[in-house]
């Protein structure tokens, strides 16, 4: 009888310490999905907030926030969906079409086709010379809509949260 009273005061001192942590470790990522607009997005870690659209119908689907400004600006990621319908060109040509008009202060740091989870789509690197913010999109086709994610943080401070923001960007899912 003493061995398992020894064994349960273990076994509630080994909760206390392990299952706070898996507790902890099921809300450090949040999930967010929108069935109208087709995708889902997460958060990689306790230090992003969701921020869902709420009743909006415009193309903006939701912002993911850091917990707190660096380099006073707060890093954030945008999900838009823009519907297409009857669109038959390819958002690459639009895309470079937009480029080639962006102000002179704008400058691109890298352009690339990508694969991520089967959907064929376009990564664009950017940075504004006047505020020092650097964008990092992701652009997909899909049907009649186009997805475009959006990491956003000042020069100084994108290396802190490049690490989530490919995190995040690699959790987008279409639906």
């Amino acid at each position: 009888m003493k061995n398992l009273g020894k064994s349960l005061f273990f076994l509630a001192v080994l909760a206390s310490v392990v299952l706070p942590g898996t507790i902890r470790a099921q809300i450090l990522e949040q999930t967010f999905s929108d069935s109208l607009a087709g995708f889902k997005i997460s958060t990689p870690n306790q230090s992003w907030n969701l921020e869902p659209r709420g009743t909006d119908p415009g193309e903006l689907k939701l912002t993911l926030r850091f917990q707190f400004a660096l380099h006073q600006f707060t890093p954030n990621v945008t999900v838009r969906v823009i519907d297409s319908p009857g669109f038959t060109g390819k958002a690459v040509d639009v895309l470079d079409e937009a480029v080639q008009q962006l102000p002179p202060t704008w400058s691109v740091l890298e352009k690339k086709m990508i694969t991520v989870k089967n959907l064929k789509g376009v990564e664009l690197k950017l940075k504004e010379a006047e505020t020092q913010l650097r964008f990092q999109q992701w652009f997909f086709h899909v049907k009649d809509r186009i997805y475009v994610v959006t990491c956003t943080a000042k020069e100084d401070s994108y290396p802190r949260v490049q690490e989530d923001f490919i995190k995040i960007l690699h959790s987008f899912e279409i639906i």
